[in-house]
């Protein structure tokens, strides 16, 4: 199998918003994820409906997207095509994430799945698109160890874990308290555990 080319960025596309603003819990941990991916490395390709992150914003080879009142899954699905991402990370569960799984099964779409699994898995949820986006992905991450094992039981998939993003700007640990610390140093390198957790799996294959 050809290897990727060294010298190529990695093009990632995302279903999820840059702004500012929102406080979605699966945009901030996109966020502080993508606040922290190498730009040398990594081009970014996702959503933005009003003000943007301003680390976002300014962060080289990052492209944002205008989100409409209409006619959005159509858009954003040719700009994504015409982006030719390397990755399709953090499938949500629209339209855009169900014609996306069709494009790599039918047409042989080459792009990789990153999923990041929020909640418990069970036999309730085998059959909706949550699923399809942990069976179908290339690399299933979960936000916790107990997540992850649902996971496991549910699919027989073990996912690694990375802890949702937080941006320390405004969350931070009290003074003098290790474990809040600890737990907070955790989640704000979810970025860094993004990188070096997929950088192996391009490593073995090509895109």
């Amino acid at each position: 199998m050809q290897a990727r080319d060294p010298t190529r960025l990695i093009t990632i596309f995302t279903p999820s918003f840059a702004d500012e603003d929102n406080t979605n819990a699966q945009n901030l941990t996109v966020k502080e994820i993508v606040a922290r991916l190498p730009p040398e490395l990594f081009r970014v390709v996702m959503i933005s409906e009003g003000k943007p992150d301003p680390r976002i914003f300014a962060r080289n080879n990052t492209k944002l997207l205008p989100y409409y009142k209409h006619g959005n899954t159509a858009l954003l699905l040719m700009r994504s095509i015409a982006s030719r991402p390397d990755i399709y990370f953090y499938p949500r569960f629209g339209p855009l994430d169900r014609l996306v799984f069709g494009l790599r099964k039918n047409l042989r779409f080459k792009t990789a799945v990153v999923t990041h699994v929020v909640s418990a898995m069970s036999s309730a949820t085998c059959g909706s698109l949550a699923a399809r986006s942990i069976v179908e992905g290339d690399a299933v991450f979960a936000n916790s160890a107990y997540v992850a094992e649902t996971v496991h039981q549910t699919f027989g998939i073990r996912a690694g874990t990375i802890y949702n993003g937080i941006d320390r700007r405004f969350y931070f640990p009290r003074l003098n308290d290790v474990n809040v610390m600890r737990f907070h140093g955790a989640a704000a390198h979810s970025g860094i555990a993004f990188r070096f957790s997929v950088e192996p799996f391009f490593a073995r294959h090509r895109i």
